[in-house]
């Protein structure tokens, strides 16, 4: 039996801004997925690229991130595990969306990313301010930058990385997240098989 989750693609990128309640409407091309998949609850958490030269949020659709959760206990070796635990999953915060999708950014996430308060009027009309927000669909789940940190690193990469360097990068990545499916997959499957 497949799982509903592994068929998930969730791909594409949309610049968003906070309204005056600190909330952002996740992006259309998102929501009937999302739905389908996890309701409207999300788990969002801290992420922070290889380099840590830049941070984002994580979301994860409430049903995806058990199996995030099982998949990081199985493969983080024991003297990484309190790591991950103390900064990437007991700090995830349960948060839910309202009937127009619009997300609630918590004061401890904002000030994770450097977004200070908005008085913003919307998610319509986002531009390249200090504290609009770029959201990416990362196959299973969302990542949430700060849109000026984001462009910043991605143009300091796109200086300091040679191409070569980048391919073996995106070779590399495809080979992890291709394990990582199918660690998923594979215990999907024996979870499957125990509820039979």
């Amino acid at each position: 039996m497949e799982n509903q989750n592994s068929s998930m693609r969730l791909l594409g990128s949309q610049l968003l801004s906070l309204d005056s309640k600190n909330r952002f409407t996740l992006p259309v091309m998102f929501q009937r997925q999302l739905e389908r998949l996890g309701g409207k609850h999300f788990y969002v958490t801290y992420g922070q690229s290889a380099a840590r030269d830049y941070r984002y949020l994580e979301i994860w659709p409430a049903d995806c991130w058990g199996d995030r959760v099982a998949q990081l206990m199985d493969v983080v070796a024991d003297e990484e595990l309190d790591y991950w635990l103390e900064y990437y999953i007991e700090p995830a915060s349960n948060i839910g969306v309202d009937k127009q999708w619009r997300m609630v950014l918590l004061p401890h996430l904002r000030e994770y990313l450097g977004i200070q308060k908005t008085d913003n009027s919307g998610d319509e009309g986002a531009n390249e301010t200090d504290d609009a927000v770029y959201m990416i669909g990362s196959q299973d789940h969302l990542r949430l930058y700060r849109w000026k940190e984001y462009m910043t690193a991605m143009e300091r990469q796109r200086r300091t990385v040679p191409a070569a360097e980048t391919n073996r990068r995106i070779k590399a990545q495809r080979q992890d997240r291709k394990q990582l499916v199918e660690g998923i997959r594979r215990m999907n499957r024996e979870i499957a098989g125990k509820e039979d």
